[in-house]
């Protein structure tokens, strides 16, 4: 028998601007904690809509802390994203960034 969720819904929407699409999945689920995961352009849509609080970014083949942190930084500046490193955690050359938003569209 397949993995069936009962939780989980369909969601239709009437438009294709995903920010919108973002701002309808945050006002249907009513959480105050909307985790999505999601690709560059989405990410650069929702936070110049300012709908991003945190961010989690994973940092793979690095072969250093400081290779790692700029390369997440790269990533924060290319999308125009000011944050603050508020975790890290690693495995091997994995590393796992967490970081609070504080300006979005620089």
């Amino acid at each position: 028998m397949p993995f069936v969720n009962v939780e989980a819904s369909w969601l239709e929407t009437s438009t294709d601007y995903i920010a919108s699409i973002v701002r309808e999945v945050i006002t249907r689920t009513n959480s105050s904690h909307t985790l999505l995961e999601t690709g560059f352009l989405t990410f650069l849509e929702s936070t110049a809509e300012g709908l991003v609080n945190e961010v989690c970014l994973t940092v793979t083949n690095a072969d250093s802390r400081e290779t790692a942190t700029r390369a997440a930084e790269d990533f924060l500046r290319k999308a125009d994203v000011a944050a603050e490193q508020i975790q890290l955690l690693n495995a091997g050359t994995n590393w796992l960034f967490r970081f609070r938003v504080s300006k979005q569209s620089l």
